[in-house]
This record gives C-alpha cells, structure tokens and sequence, in this order.
C-alpha cells in the first residue's frame, strides 16, 4: 500500500486541543513537549509557532519554521 504523510508549514495555523493556553496568551510563542502537548516554555521543546487564538479547547497556532532547541 502507499503510505502518505501530510505537512503543515508556515504560515499556516493549526488547531491543537489543548488546555495549556488561554485567548489572553495570544502572540505568545508556541512549543511542543510531545506529539500531543503544547508548552508555553522553551526548555528542551521544539518551538512550532505564535498563539492566534484559544477557542472552545482548541490552540489555534501559526505555524513558524521549526526552531530545535539545544536539548531537545
């Protein structure tokens, strides 16, 4: 069978459901600690991108070149 991946990237904006942020977070830069949890802290999370909007449960975030940090 064929296998297919699908890519987001910038500037594109992506809904994660998440309880991490809130509506007064917007602009803040965005990271993720796992395939599942968004970070609001750089430590060893890859950053994905800026906050635009927290609504119903849902992280709305544009996406940014992906930035690796040191000890990720």
């Amino acid at each position: 069978t064929d296998n297919e991946i699908e890519i987001y990237t910038y500037p594109t904006i992506v809904g994660f459901k998440s309880s991490v942020f809130t509506d007064a977070d917007a602009s803040d830069t965005v990271y993720m600690s796992d395939s599942a949890t968004l970070s609001a802290t750089a430590a060893d999370n890859p950053q994905i991108g800026k906050l635009q909007r927290v609504l119903n449960g849902y992280a709305f975030v544009q996406l940014v070149t992906s930035q690796i940090c040191t000890g990720a």
